[in-house]
């Protein structure tokens, strides 16, 4: 058996697991999973969904960063920040987790950087910046 160090480039081909957002009913969680290009010194959020019996499933592409999960109440749909492009600011997104596409919720001229549902599921209240 061999043995080397790990290096530097080890480590950013790892990915990185973020905070995971679990559902109230205790059935799976909502997890970011970032991993990295070292060409082009970026990386890329996607989101996971798993549950209890060790099944994932992507629930976000891995042509756009997506992170910030914040599951409803209900457990039945996520809010999340998205930033298409590099020059693009991020905005929230929600996706209904019984299937379909994830739809823009803000527009906002500096973006946002998180949201959180409200307990009666009624809306979102998000983090912005005031200044740029």
């Amino acid at each position: 058996m061999s043995s080397r160090r790990i290096t530097a480039t080890d480590l950013w081909q790892m990915s990185r697991v973020g905070q995971p957002e679990p559902d109230p009913a205790g059935r799976f969680a909502i997890v970011p999973v970032t991993t990295y290009d070292m060409e082009t010194n970026e990386g890329t959020t996607r989101l996971w969904r798993l549950t209890t019996d060790g099944s994932s499933r992507a629930l976000t592409g891995a042509d756009v960063s997506s992170s910030k999960p914040a599951l409803a109440p209900s457990g039945k749909k996520v809010a999340f920040v998205r930033k298409p492009r590099a020059e693009d600011k991020p905005q929230v997104h929600l996706l209904p987790l019984d299937g379909g596409e994830a739809e823009t919720l803000t527009e906002l001229p500096l973006g946002v950087a998180a949201a959180k549902w409200l307990p009666d599921e009624s809306g979102l209240v998000l983090a912005v910046p005031l200044l740029e």
